[in-house]
């Protein structure tokens, strides 16, 4: 079982800067995004207010109302169904953290948006009793890199999720599902001894045999995990929800975008924050089918295909779960074989043309702005104008990121502002990291705190090192040593001992070598001894998660906390007090 332990962030884990910019809010940012935890909302929540029409309450609505659908009868929480039908009300603002999905939700770090959303929201409510904050997770389906989510370590094991198709560029969140219950029945079979383990392994399968593709898969597990919080997912590929957007779009026909984003980055370089995205000159990606033809076809599976300017999807099927993962694979046959997937290019301006990667596809200026107003559901925004589309389609008034994210987030207000959006506060997500009992061993028997273990090795090298040196017994006797032979030549000068030089020539020979077998001694030439095995230790400790370039909360799994350790979060669990916190899980099996 785990035992949570809330703290502030351990020293090293992030540069001091972006802990600056987290958590202590700017007195002066002019031109910046509103940053930190303690940034005044009141003025965001009146003008996300005003932009987020009854209109565009009634189409989201009635957008995630479908998209929920796919859940089945019974399934949606209480919580939820109520969340979701607070979104028309006119006092309604959304807290959102996003992320592309992977098969069992991701890493820890998914589960640590999650979380940092739901209590904002909270912590809202509270100090605003007038407005109510809804918690949603932003599924990025829209993303095309398989690579990012198909690689699952679990206990020392890697399981790879092969690419379901034979054409690369579909979104993720259309991605067939049937490969990942293979995937699942291989782990079920790896740690068959583990009987809980298997049971629960069975649950998560439902979700993927159920639904057709993994932004509906996602949407039923991240609902089961914490549906009873409240947590809306919201998928963006929606035609509804692009025709919400397409202002943005718009932006993107002439300079003002490009010129804009330019602008902010001059901003931010005046302050000595590198802007970390290269804006381009256009930042929008187009679905294409993969003959470059469009269709007047029905899709058959959970794959989005351009039809008549729409993008279809396949609905949740009722067959049973053999009959329909063998129906699944046999369309996705079909499918590959006839290649008429609809697939995400991107779009660069060549020759004063909009054209399209890797197609014969292009729009002259006009042509671009007539696309966009004609099939706004045919463009996806890049990394750094989708919170530009996601202000557009949300009446949201903080983003919760992570902290790469909360980076390029510093470069979006302009274009956000430029739109009559609402620039939400930027906030960082919480984070957390695993103490184990041999862990703690480990930190014990070196000698380091919590809050050291994410400092550089090199420092704790030197800590460890210098704690050592002054506390080694056989220098401070060497010391000794050398004040007595001192004190002895003294008396042997006051009583006219003829050979002093020889005296002391052996004295200063005799300490020299003595020094130098205590230096040996302390660099482990003769073998392991105290300071090697504790330089050993923090080897291994910052090699088992420790490391800020590759925390554990990055490395390991949500699915290995949950079943290795039957962690769970539900509103029972402890709550935070503040998202102004670190999280330690201790091991307390």
């Amino acid at each position: 079982m785990i035992r949570i332990q809330k703290s502030f962030t351990p020293g090293g884990f992030r540069d001091n800067r972006l802990q600056t910019w987290a958590w202590e809010h700017f007195e002066s940012n002019e031109g910046l995004i509103n940053l930190g935890v303690r940034a005044d909302l009141l003025p965001v929540l009146k003008q996300s207010i005003e932009y987020f029409t009854s209109e565009k309450r009634n189409v989201l609505h009635q957008v995630i109302n479908q998209q929920y659908k796919h859940l089945g009868a019974g399934k949606i929480s209480p919580e939820t169904q109520e969340n979701i039908d607070i979104l028309l009300h006119s006092n309604s603002v959304t807290v959102v953290t996003g992320q592309q999905i992977h098969p069992f939700l991701g890493p820890v770090f998914v589960w640590n948006k999650i979380i940092s959303t739901i209590q904002t929201a909270r912590e809202i409510n509270q100090k605003y009793p007038d407005y109510t904050a809804i918690p949603v997770f932003w599924m990025a389906t829209e993303d095309h890199d398989f690579e990012e989510i198909s690689r699952i370590p679990f206990l020392n094991k890697e399981y790879i999720w092969e690419y379901p198709l034979l054409e690369k560029g579909v979104p993720v969140g259309q991605l067939p599902t049937s490969g990942l219950v293979s995937l699942i029945n291989q782990m079920q079979s790896d740690f068959a001894h583990e009987l809980a383990w298997v049971d629960f392994l069975e649950g998560c399968k439902w979700h993927y045999i159920n639904h057709a593709n993994l932004a509906d898969a996602t949407r039923s597990l991240v609902n089961e995990w914490f549906g009873d919080l409240g947590l809306l997912v919201l998928d963006p590929l929606d035609s509804e929800l692009k025709k919400l957007g397409s202002a943005v779009f718009q932006g993107e026909t002439s300079e003002l975008n490009f010129d804009l984003f330019e602008e902010q980055s001059k901003k931010l370089q005046s302050l000595s924050i590198q802007p970390p995205v290269h804006h381009r000159r256009t930042h929008l990606f187009y679905f294409e089918n993969s003959t470059g033809v469009e269709t007047d076809q029905p899709a058959e599976t959970g794959i989005p295909e351009v039809n008549n300017g729409k993008i279809s999807v396949y609905e949740t099927s009722d067959l049973p779960a053999e009959d329909y993962i063998e129906s699944l694979e046999n369309q996705q046959d079909k499918k590959n074989n006839s290649g008429s997937w609809a697939i995400r290019r991107r779009i660069d301006l060549k020759n004063d043309r909009f054209t399209l990667l890797d197609s014969d596809k292009s729009w002259s200026a006009e042509e671009f702005t007539q696309e966009i107003q004609t099939n706004p559901e045919r463009f996806s925004p890049n990394v750094i104008l989708r919170p530009a589309y996601q202000q557009a389609i949300l009446p949201n008034v903080v983003y919760v990121a992570g902290p790469a994210e909360f980076r390029y987030w510093m470069q979006v207000p302009s274009v956000i502002s430029s739109n009559g959006l609402a620039i939400p506060r930027l906030q960082l997500r919480l984070s957390s990291a695993l103490i184990t009992a041999a862990t703690q061993k480990k930190m014990d028997q070196i000698g380091i705190k919590q809050e050291e273990l994410y400092l550089a090795e090199t420092e704790l090298i030197k800590t460890i090192t210098d704690s050592f040196e002054n506390e080694f017994a056989l220098d401070g006797s060497l010391e000794q040593l050398n004040q007595l032979l001192e004190k002895v030549r003294t008396q042997l000068h006051s009583i006219g001992y003829p050979n002093l030089k020889e005296v002391k020539k052996e004295q200063e020979e005799m300490i020299k070598r003595l020094r130098q077998a205590s230096k040996s001694y302390k660099a482990g030439e003769w073998g392991e001894n105290e300071l090697s095995r504790k330089l050993t230790k923090l080897k291994q400790l910052k090699s088992s998660g420790f490391d800020s370039k590759n925390p554990w909360e990055r490395s390991t799994f949500i699915l290995e906390l949950m079943l290795k350790f039957d962690f769970r979060w539900n509103k029972n669990s402890l709550p935070l007090d503040s998202i102004d916190e670190f999280i330690w899980f201790f091991d307390e099996k």
